[in-house]
Parts: C-alpha cells; structure tokens; sequence
C-alpha cells in the first residue's frame, strides 16, 4: 500500500524504525491512542502535531507542485506548524480571510 496521509506515512516510518506505537507517542511528546488514530485516518493531526510528524519523518510526504492556492497554504501550515491565527498575521489578512483561502472560497488580491 502507498501511504497517502500523514498518519500513512508515520505508521510506515515507524514500521521501518521498529518503534511501537507506545515509543512513538512518547517521541512526539502525545499519546498511544492519539498515534493509533492518526495511523488509521481516524482523525488528521493539527498543524502543530504535522510539523512534529514531518520533523519525526523526516520528508514532505506531498506532491506540492501543481497544486491549488488553498492546498498550498494547507501545506506550508503543516510545515510551519502554525495555527490560522498565526499564519494569517504572518501574511497580513485575518483569520476568517485564511479560512476562506484554505477551504478555496477566496483567492488574494494584489494591491
């Protein structure tokens, strides 16, 4: 099987480093059945706990290019680490603007 989502991706390198998911949670500073979820596609990391999985992996496991505005900005987020809040003040628009970005209901405008 290809790993498609990050939790995918976690159980595979976890798998190739022989770590339990008990260790693991312990690695990323969580818990056991917050790994297992994540690895099963039961719920999808936060921001702050993707940047830790790709630090933990060690690569971006998506294809970047040719992607839409919106899953570009889903993309760096995970790679930051940083809530919309933060990331909407390091770009200058608020935070209702980004959620509309992220979920492709607005595009920027150019001043």
């Amino acid at each position: 099987m290809i790993p498609m989502t990050l939790g995918e991706h976690l159980r595979k390198v976890r798998i190739q480093r022989k770590l339990s998911q008990p260790l693991m949670a312990k690695i990323l500073k969580t818990d056991t059945e917050t790994v297992l979820n994540w690895e099963k596609n039961r719920n999808n990391p936060t921001s702050k706990w993707s940047n830790k999985i790709i630090k933990f992996i060690g690569y971006f496991p998506f294809e970047w290019e040719n992607q839409p505005l919106s899953k570009k900005v889903e993309y760096a987020r995970m790679v930051s680490g940083q809530t919309q809040k933060e990331m909407g003040k390091e770009i200058g628009v608020d935070e209702s603007t980004l959620y509309k970005i992220l979920n492709g209901k607005s595009s920027p405008k150019e001043k």
